[in-house]
């Protein structure tokens, strides 16, 4: 009886410890404070500087360079093209870094409640997170089975909608363009090398992989993948699942081809995002493809990890 009672209240224990972790790490973040200034100060204005302009002292020996946040221009985000990222999207990036870059993970560094104190203050840098309106998330309910079919159709349309020319035939980031690509604020960037998935910022599930497509790396060259941008590019938006597996052929992106067509469909992000996600854990060239990489506008733009 007096064991039954002491597993009772261990189980008790237990349980209050874990809603207090989940509280911790995932939520809303608090009002901006002076703690949060305090650390950001300590841990991140070095690179970001003060006013969170990405001109600390460390800024200008640091490719890329440390994110401008004053500009509202977040690369890794869960949200729509020309939102803001969620506070929970913000204190990922925080918590895990940015591979391949300068940025760390301070999950160690920092507590919970550090970070999410500097969730708050690094909003405090972009008026447009004061909007009472919560951020437009992008839509997973489309996505497709891993299949060899929906490989092959992502590869083809890996070369048709010009990715080849920033990520290279075989995705390893050393496309014609590469070497010509410059972000926001005028500094070179350089596409990601698809065949390193533990250097994909913001993951390398096919999940994570679509919101890059969707929503775009903004302040870098890789535009958002939805909307105004696809009607020169012909596929179907409306078409069935199969339709989309097999599109039809059209000019290429790259043949300066100006005729107006349909708007693409998300499906197409899926099929590429699932064949990326193969590519960056085998290498194997037969099972590239990638996010889309057009010339839009007539600018020579492409995609940067």
């Amino acid at each position: 009886m007096i064991r039954r009672y002491q597993n009772t209240i261990f189980l008790i224990l237990l349980l209050a410890l874990a809603s207090v972790f989940s509280v911790a790490d995932a939520q809303n973040a608090p009002e901006a404070s002076e703690e949060g200034k305090r650390v950001y100060e300590k841990s991140c204005a070095h690179c970001h500087g003060t006013e969170g302009r990405g001109e600390g002292s460390a800024a200008e020996n640091l490719l890329p360079r440390p994110r401008d946040f004053t500009r509202g221009l977040y690369k890794i985000r869960s949200t729509e093209a020309g939102q803001v990222p969620t506070d929970q999207d913000l204190f990922d990036i925080i918590t895990e870094g940015m591979p391949g870059s300068s940025m760390p993970g301070w999950e160690t560094a920092l507590s919970a409640n550090e970070r999410w104190e500097v969730v708050a203050y690094i909003k405090t840098f972009y008026d447009g997170f004061k909007e009472s309106t919560a951020p437009r998330q992008i839509d997973l309910s489309s996505k497709i089975a891993y299949s060899e079919q929906s490989v092959e159709t992502g590869k083809a349309l890996y070369t048709e909608l010009g990715c080849v020319e920033c990520h290279g035939n075989v995705g390893r980031g050393d496309g014609t363009s590469a070497p010509t690509l410059t972000d926001e604020w005028g500094f070179q960037t350089w596409p990601a090398n698809l065949a390193q998935g533990w250097n994909f910022r913001g993951g390398s599930d096919t999940e994570d992989i679509f919101k890059r497509f969707i929503g775009g790396i903004a302040g870098s060259p890789m535009p958002a993948f939805e909307g105004d941008s696809f009607l020169h590019f012909g596929l179907n938006a409306t078409a069935t699942s199969a339709a989309a597996m097999e599109p039809p052929r059209q000019p290429s992106p790259m043949s300066g081809a100006s005729r107006p067509g349909p708007r693409i469909s998300r499906k197409v992000g899926i099929l590429e995002a699932a064949a990326i996600r193969r590519t960056s854990s085998n290498g194997s060239s037969a099972a590239l493809p990638a996010h889309r990489c057009p010339r839009l506008r007539g600018t020579a733009s492409c995609t940067s990890g």
